[in-house]
């Protein structure tokens, strides 16, 4: 009745021996035409009007069919014996088709129906009723290829290559189709975006529930075992005319992840490893104020896990455990990218390592974006620090990288601050303070000996360029209360000068407070104010020296009667006994000046006469040596008794 040319267009060819068979039986009112027919073999091409509905080109053998006037239903029956079949909307090409047709009351049946389908066995069948266009078809065989295949990349931001193990049936109700299958995608590959990408061997198979209306919209329910991992994810697709098919929002869980699976799926930066992680999830919305606009988030809790970046210049890696980690990328109207990191313990590289490298995709086409990292730990190792409560805010952007702030209890002490690295200038800039926090931190963490110990507080904040370290410049200050000094460390700076006379030192030297005022210029380190408070002893100067260059400080030591008698130079030339009448501190200047590996010290003043001499026996004229030598035979007394020191140096 011509219902098959609103179709497509037919080419039907029957080849000999020929027979037709027409009968007339009824009433003459009422006659009843029958015809049956029957052919050898044939050929059979149609070519379809609408790239929904399959091409067909196929050899035929035996072909019977019949017609009756009374119910004018065809009925009828063939074998294909070869032949291809093509669907211009998947790009699906099957060759080598052979199977059986049979059309009755208007109803197509093909089973079964075998196929070669990108050079694997396929089997299948289809059912179609010619009235309504109703229908459902099944297929079962692996396809390889899918690169090739045209609905594969009708998603812009995924591509899916290699080969599928399919067991598929598909609907068709109404203008509505309805797709299950089971999919083994362990051979294939399929990316998202530009951040996930399964890997060729990597297990992937499950249950996929499609429901689409063609050319409006289309669902997507998945169940399915991924990297080691289950998963639901739900995919709302829409369609926007001659644009095509385009993701209208993703969502999707996961109870249980491997973490080293999941790792080897995304295509950043870094290398993951770890354990397993729980509540997985992915939410993936298109931006209705922007035509290409969007905004992802996903996250989970993970036991534990270990990033390092995929740079030759990373040694340590950031290790954590009890992570909940989140992380958001939004796109249109707003660039940029966060990821939040809050864990129990971790471990991360010490400052001026390389903790985090720029996303950059591969895409040209995608943009830059800015990205922060808001990280926080119950327990925190950062080398050489430990501490507790760790909060930060770190960033990377296209020129500029660092923390915009961190913080933590270190012991009973706390520290917070701020860092900056500026690429272009290959600078950096940096605020911190800190109180109450143990020395031995700071000491460690400048490389320095284990020469001071006790609790410190105070401020730095320095600007830096790294390829000219004379560039540095900033202010600080800091105190050190109840603290030692180690008198093994003075004594290796000093062994070689005064060896004979140091003897055997106490095992620390003790102090109450250590306070010292830092600016930074260039290679010269000004010291406006220093002040050592000990038993028996207080110094106060201030001064500067030039790293590797010369020192120039002012120095005011104030010695106590009581300590002053102790002092074998200081008894000898000084009225200690006027001193002890007044309860007068012996105050004695001192000048140190030349090289910072060598400096030379001298008697920059005397006290008052009545306090200077003991009847005589210091004749200064006479004795010139000796008070060139004071500073140094001094400090080698206190060294002794172990009442205080302060050394300067670079």
């Amino acid at each position: 009745e011509g219902r098959l040319e609103e179709y497509g267009d037919i080419d039907l060819t029957l080849n000999e021996p020929h027979e037709l068979l027409v009968s007339l039986t009824g009433t003459s009112e009422n006659p009843i035409v029958t015809g049956n027919a029957s052919a050898g073999s044939g050929e059979f091409r149609f070519t379809p009007h609408d790239d929904r509905y399959p091409a067909f080109d196929l050899a035929l053998g035996t072909i019977q069919g019949s017609w009756d006037s009374e119910f004018q239903s065809p009925m009828a029956s063939f074998t294909v014996l070869d032949g291809t079949v093509y669907h211009p909307d998947t790009g699906i090409r099957a060759k080598n088709v052979y199977g059986t047709v049979v059309i009755e009351n208007r109803v197509v049946t093909v089973a079964p129906v075998n196929a070669t389908v990108t050079g694997n066995a396929a089997t299948g069948s289809l059912v179609y009723d010619l009235d309504t266009g109703d229908g459902n078809v099944t297929i079962e065989g692996t396809f390889a290829r899918l690169e090739e295949a045209a609905f594969t990349d009708s998603i812009s931001v995924t591509t899916l290559a290699g080969s599928v193990g399919l067991r598929c049936t598909a609907s068709k109700t109404g203008d509505q189709y309805t797709v299950d299958a089971h999919i083994d995608a362990t051979q294939s590959t399929f990316d998202y975006s530009w951040w996930f990408e399964k890997p060729l061997g990597i297990g992937a198979n499950g249950l996929v529930h499609v429901e689409f209306v063609p050319e409006k919209s289309a669902v997507i329910t998945v169940d399915a075992d991924i990297a080691s991992s289950r998963l639901e994810a739900k995919v709302l697709v829409g369609h926007g005319g001659e644009d095509g098919w385009y993701l209208a929002s993703c969502v999707a869980k996961s109870d249980l992840l491997d973490v080293n699976a999941v790792g080897k799926c995304l295509k950043l930066p870094y290398k993951i490893t770890g354990s397993t992680a729980t509540d997985g999830h992915f939410d993936w919305r298109r931006d209705p104020a922007h035509p290409q606009g969007w905004s992802e988030t996903m996250g989970c809790t993970i036991e534990e896990i270990s990033i390092i970046p995929n740079h030759e210049d990373a040694t340590s890696p950031i290790s954590c455990t009890d992570v909940t980690l989140v992380a958001t990328i939004h796109s249109g109207t707003l660039e940029a990218g966060s990821i939040k990191l809050d864990a129990g313990t971790a471990s991360t590289p010490s400052f001026g390592e390389l903790w985090f490298v720029e996303l950059l995709p591969e895409d040209e086409e995608e943009p830059n974006r800015d990205w922060t990292y808001e990280l926080s730990a119950a327990s925190l190792t950062l080398p050489p620090w430990k501490g507790t409560n760790f909060t930060a805010l770190a960033y990377t952007k296209e020129e500029t990288s660092g923390f915009i702030r961190f913080a933590a209890d270190v012991e009973e002490g706390h520290i917070s601050g701020d860092y900056h690295s500026i690429h272009k200038e290959n600078s950096y800039r940096s605020a911190v303070a800190w109180e109450n926090v143990p020395a031995k931190y700071f000491i460690e963490h400048l490389n320095y000996p284990d020469v001071l110990s006790g609790n410190v507080s105070g401020e730095v904040s320095y600007l830096l360029d790294v390829d000219d370290p004379n560039t540095l410049s900033g202010d600080g200050n800091f105190e050190v209360l109840d603290g030692q000094f180690s008198a093994d460390f003075l004594y290796s700076m000093l062994k070689g000068k005064v060896e004979d006379e140091l003897g055997t030192l106490p095992p620390s030297l003790e102090f109450s407070r250590l306070s010292i005022d830092v600016r930074l210029h260039e290679d010269v380190v000004e010291t406006p104010a220093i002040m050592l408070v000990s038993e028996g002893l207080e110094l106060k100067g201030s001064g500067s020296f030039v790293k590797d260059g010369d020192m120039d400080y002012d120095i005011e030591i104030a010695v106590t009667p009581d300590t002053a008698a102790k002092i074998p130079l200081l008894a000898e030339n000084f009225n200690i006994q006027s001193l002890q009448v007044t309860q007068q501190n012996l105050e004695l200047p001192f000048h140190i000046g030349g090289p910072t590996f060598n400096p030379r010290g001298e008697l920059a003043g005397l006290p008052p006469t009545s306090v200077t001499l003991v009847g005589g026996a210091f004749d200064v004229a006479s004795e010139a040596a000796k008070i060139i030598d004071l500073p140094r035979r001094i400090l080698i007394d206190l060294l002794k008794m172990g009442g205080g020191i302060v050394a300067g140096g670079n």
